[in-house]
Formats: structure tokens, sequence, C-alpha cells
């Protein structure tokens, strides 16, 4: 059996020389502020109104009263088209749409009233 054998490290002085290290970093901001307006002008496209009508497909039906609660219940998935919300506003107190349309709606078809939009 042999040992290995080990020689003896030789140790080196060792000599270090300084390193010098320069860096230079320039920043420069730029700010520029601009202000614009925009005036717009909006006509009107609603035509004759259909007292609900709200989906415009020329019927008065159980649809219309679905779509005024969709439309308000989740306005950024179901919308109306301005004819659509004029036509959609019939519970007679001009309002604007509300829960009250759909139900003056469903009121008509079921023969409640008699004709749109409601009057009291």
């Amino acid at each position: 059996d042999t040992a290995p054998s080990m020689a003896p490290i030789e140790e080196k002085p060792q000599t270090t020389e300084p390193v010098t290290t320069t860096s230079e970093t320039t920043t420069s901001t730029t700010s520029e502020t601009t202000s614009e307006t925009t005036t717009s002008a909006t006509t009107s496209a609603v035509a004759d109104i259909v007292y609900g009508d709200a989906n415009c497909d020329g019927e008065i039906d159980v649809s219309d009263a679905v779509l005024i609660m969709q439309t308000l219940s989740n306005p950024s998935k179901y919308k109306l088209t301005e004819q659509g919300r004029a036509n959609a506003d019939c519970s007679g107190n001009g309002d604007g749409v509300t829960n009250a349309d759909a139900l003056a709606i469903q009121k008509y078809k079921l023969e409640i009233i008699k004709s749109l939009p409601e009057t009291k």
C-alpha cells in the first residue's frame, strides 16, 4: 500500500498594482407641456320614437325589457343605441332609462296597460 506523495507548494509573493477606474454619468431631463382643447357638436340621430322598442328591431317584446335590464346591470357589456335609448324611455315620466321602463314593456305585453308610453 503506497501513500500518495505530497509535494510541498511553493508560495510566491504576490504583488498588486493599483487599478484606477473612472466612470462618467450624464443625465439630461427635458420637460414639455402641451395642452389641447377639442370641442365637438353632437347632432341627434333619433328618428321617430317607437316607445318600448329598445333593441330597434321593429317589435315590442320581452327582449326589449331584457335589454334594458342588461344595459342597467352591466353597461360595459350591453349598450343601447341613441335611438334605442329614446325608444326605451317608456315608463311615462321622462327620467331616462330605468327598470320602470322594462316593467312598463312587460305590463304592455301582458295587456295590463293598453299603450306605451305608460301613463299614470
